[in-house]
């Protein structure tokens, strides 16, 4: 039988600040996340809503066994609000699996849309307005997808793999599909696997509007603009954050005496874009990609209590 996958820590950073307990509290009383932009001037765009971070309070708490400068580098001048978000939720969620700084067999497999999208964005206005006198050196290093597991597995202090999947919605869903399986080979002890993104920005809210993809009717009334299967439905609302798990074989966590939050029973990416499904009523093949994990061997088609994570066609 195959090993179980446990999911023994969480680390957040929503609209709601960083924190999964600011999170919870937030959600548990219905407040939405989703407010006008303030971040930049979106007066003249068809959308003007976002759930988009706050500044971030409070500096992380230390691992254990990690010294002080590592801590000191969780500078956001440092970078991209992708790797920003990404390494404050990954050291939370590291802390509360009890792991430790510089872990051995240990790794980061996550999924970004945009990775450094911020980083690009302003430094090519600088470079067509003003001929890129003040492009900074590290423009292209801090902006790249890669660079965002590189500072995860900096802050973390780990040595083993590094790597960021950027398929689209799915990037974190196949992330997490691909650590799962690194782990039921045991290649590694524990990943740290999820996903980060920081795309509230002036070129993505217009770009989308072009798109008629986002909100556009609920601007004066923001935490109304998100509202999935609803008839008043006029696009998505356009979010950014991290979300961040710890991984291992559920036998080690277990030993070690670890928390179980859920198991990752099975994963398998899309076996096709929205698209495909848009034009037929039935779906099938998006009914075929939900259905192929459980036809697996040794993956049993049934019901149970432990969570099962499975990738949703993009959209």
């Amino acid at each position: 039988m195959r090993p179980r996958i446990a999911i023994t820590g969480i680390g957040v950073v929503s609209a709601f600040g960083a924190g999964r307990e600011t999170f919870w509290r937030s959600v548990s009383r219905g407040a939405s996340g989703t407010r006008g932009i303030t971040e930049f001037d979106a007066s003249s765009y068809p959308c003007r809503v976002a759930a988009s971070v706050p500044p971030l309070a409070g500096e992380p708490e230390p691992l254990e066994g990690e010294g002080i400068a590592s801590v000191s580098r969780a500078d956001p001048k440092r970078y991209s609000r992708a790797a920003l978000f990404g390494v404050r939720a990954a050291r939370e969620a590291w802390n509360d699996a009890g792991l430790r700084f510089g872990e051995p067999r240990a790794g980061v497999i996550i999924g970004s849309g945009g990775g450094g999208i911020d980083v690009g964005e302003r430094q090519y206005e600088e470079f067509f307005t003003h001929g890129g006198r003040q492009v900074t050196p590290y423009a292209i290093a801090v902006g790249i997808c890669g660079m965002v597991s590189s500072e995860i597995s900096i802050a973390l202090g780990l040595r083993g793999i590094s790597h960021v999947l950027s398929t689209g919605c799915t990037s974190s869903t196949d992330a997490i599909g691909y650590a799962r399986l690194l782990l039921m080979l045991d290649e590694y002890d524990v990943l740290l696997s999820g996903g980060t993104d920081g795309c509230v920005l002036p070129g993505m809210i217009f770009g989308f509007s072009r798109m008629r993809a986002v909100s556009t009717h609920y601007n004066d009334r923001p935490a109304e603009a998100s509202r999935p299967f609803d008839r008043g439905r006029d696009g998505f609302v356009l979010g950014e954050g991290a979300w961040m798990m710890t991984l291992e074989r559920e036998d080690r966590a277990r030993a070690r005496g670890a928390r179980i939050y859920a198991c990752v029973r099975a994963t398998r990416p899309p076996a096709t874009p929205t698209t495909a499904s848009r034009w037929t009523p039935t779906a099938p093949r998006s009914c075929a990609a939900s259905a192929a994990p459980w036809t697996r061997p040794a993956v049993p088609p049934r019901r149970s209590a432990t969570s099962t994570i499975t990738a949703r066609p993009r959209s």
